[in-house]
């Protein structure tokens, strides 16, 4: 019986001490932020990047409404080449960005109101976000 009261009280020991916030369970040499980069999912453009990317979202955009979907494409790769040079081909947005290129290669080949109802049906999404 007193074993028992030992172990549970070393039990009860080790749990606070893994609970008490900031105090680390492992010995550690830096701080996470100085010793690691982001991981490669939560990686974000910035600077001269991001702006870049938000251009180029613009003007994909722009291309749609006037039924220019070359440009649109064109933009889209660009969009997508920026996007896995720097954030890296499995990045959640580079998916995104690839994803836009292969609808909007799908779409340029239909008719025009085919392709109407393609831009109706993302402006509905996006509001509806």
């Amino acid at each position: 019986m007193n074993a028992l009261l030992v172990v549970f009280r070393l039990g009860l020991l080790i749990g606070f001490a893994i609970a008490i916030p900031g105090s680390p369970t492992t010995a550690q040499t830096a701080s996470r932020q100085e010793g690691q980069s982001p991981a490669p999912g939560l990686r974000k453009l910035t600077g001269d990047d991001a702006r870049r990317a938000e251009e180029l979202d613009k003007a994909i955009e722009a291309a749609l409404k006037a039924d220019r979907w070359d440009e649109a494409i064109a933009r889209a790769e660009e969009l997508l080449a920026l996007r896995t040079r720097v954030q890296g081909p499995k990045h959640f947005e580079t998916m995104d960005a690839e994803w836009l290129l292969k609808a909007l290669s799908r779409v340029a080949p239909m008719s025009h109101e085919d392709r109407v109802a393609y831009q109706s049906s993302n402006t509905m999404d996006k509001h509806a976000c």
